[in-house]
């Protein structure tokens, strides 16, 4: 769903781990390779990475890709990034791998003790992306929303129960 919407502001490829990554922090496979697989009959282009979020920004940026992308988005993911977490999260490593190989990331996830609002969360999101296209004179992803290549930005939504 939120490849989907992003189609919107422009080309969307997907490359996202084969299974939940919580708490892998910024760890990439060294030791093992990193295969993928292509899902075919999606909306947008998908790719299944079997590693870690921050190989998956790896193998996106230099093999999947024909060039850097514009912005890379982690996320979106169940629980907050938030405090002493951020040291733990694969979504906020891949964002932060993204910083690494200079494209501009976001990372966001949702803390919904009373269910998961996806529809919430993308709301709040593509208001940000949309805002931050909006602002941004050289191009859609350039500067997302006043962000420079160097800066992570963490979107987390908390939901009281």
């Amino acid at each position: 769903m939120l490849a989907q919407a992003l189609r919107e502001l422009g080309d969307v490829i997907v490359v996202a781990p084969d299974g939940d990554r919580s708490g892998v922090a910024h760890s990439l496979s060294i030791h093992s390779p990193v295969r993928l697989r292509e899902l075919r009959g999606r909306p947008v282009p998908t790719y299944v990475c079997f590693g870690t979020p921050a190989d998956c920004v790896v193998v996106g940026s230099y093999e999947i890709f024909k060039a850097l992308p514009d912005l890379v988005v982690s996320g979106i993911n169940r629980g907050a990034n938030a405090g002493d977490d951020i040291t733990y999260s694969g979504t906020i490593a891949a964002a932060n791998e993204s910083l690494l190989v200079g494209v501009p990331a976001l990372g966001h996830g949702v803390d919904a003790s009373s269910g998961f609002l996806l529809e919430a969360v993308l709301t709040f999101f593509l208001v940000f992306v949309v805002f931050g296209a909006a602002v941004d004179t050289r191009g859609p992803f350039n500067a997302v929303a006043g962000l420079a290549i160097g800066l992570t930005i963490s979107i987390d939504v908390l939901f009281g129960g």
